[in-house]
């Protein structure tokens, strides 16, 4: 993959909703499992027109009929009309592109695999008649506008499928989207997909907190060198820069390994005990093999 094309190719989207439509039926199941647990929440009314329910602050691309005209002229700030048929279950995703994420060392970075976890969510749920937002995580993230129908798969992958060529540290973290995730109307999904290293646990927390008017769960994306080097000898190791070099014995392999699987086992633990719903995927891992914890 060079940092200059997108993350998938043509061949990598058709292979992917191949595995969507043959073998992703844990995914699925999970996805119809979140949108029960809203119950009253989630209406299965679609279209304009129905009963008026509130009103809630401006999101980029709501629709300008439904501006709360009267309330701008008091206030001077837009807010929009929410109706019945906005409270159908929505599912907002999360996807993790910052620079810890353009990593790999099988198969794909772990960007890559964010990526097409997220389109694989959009175009079950939108199977499933269920309205997507989409959040990407880096620099210039911008919340997408409610996708829906046949066309949401196309519109996730050109907003999604972007160039992510290694860069400098991005400063952005999980708590950005502190207030996407307060806008978002009861009976929506939350759905983070990313590196969850330096999730704040008080972040976690206060996800946890957001039910039951909506439901949120983590996806950790891991690239198997962070929790294990493979069984083999003669590393080597260089800076960024390429030019300063050391050899890592198996001695030392094992040291890294046991001090890895004990590093994420206490974030883990520390986000469980937050009340967050985990779950975990290699970057090298097909979907079907996306499990809890």
């Amino acid at each position: 993959m060079r940092p200059d094309q997108p993350l998938l190719t043509q061949d990598d989207l058709r292979a992917l909703t191949e595995e969507c439509d043959q073998g992703c039926d844990t995914l699925a199941a999970q996805l119809i499992s979140l949108k029960q647990r809203l119950g009253p929440y989630a209406s299965p009314y679609l279209g304009s027109g129905f009963e008026y329910q509130e009103s809630r602050p401006y999101q980029a691309g709501d629709p300008i009929r439904q501006l709360n005209w009267r309330y701008f002229a008091r206030t001077g700030q837009l807010y929009t009309r929410l109706y019945e048929q906005e409270r159908q279950a929505r599912l907002f995703i999360a996807v993790d592109q910052r620079d810890v994420m353009r990593f790999g060392t099988r198969v794909r970075p772990k960007v890559a695999q964010a990526v097409r976890l997220a389109l694989a969510l959009v175009y079950l749920a939108a199977r499933e008649g269920m309205a997507v937002q989409l959040q990407p995580l880096h620099d210039q993230g911008a919340l997408s506008p409610v996708l829906s129908g046949e066309s949401a798969f196309d519109q996730a992958t050109a907003l999604l499928n972007q160039p992510c060529p290694p860069g400098e540290p991005t400063p952005d973290g999980w708590e950005n989207l502190t207030l996407a995730v307060e806008q978002l109307p009861a009976g929506s999904l939350l759905v983070l997909i990313g590196d969850l290293w330096d999730m704040d646990v008080r972040f976690a927390r206060w996800l946890g907190a957001q039910a039951p008017h909506k439901v949120a769960q983590a996806i950790w994306i891991q690239d198997r060198v962070e929790i294990e080097l493979p069984d083999m000898g003669g590393y080597v190791l260089h800076d960024l820069s390429g030019q300063r070099r050391k050899a890592v014995d198996t001695a030392q392999a094992a040291t890294y390994n046991e001090t890895a699987r004990q590093r994420f086992a206490q974030h883990r633990r520390q986000l469980l005990s937050a009340g967050l719903e985990l779950y975990r995927l290699q970057a090298h891992q097909p979907l079907t093999e996306y499990a809890h914890g």
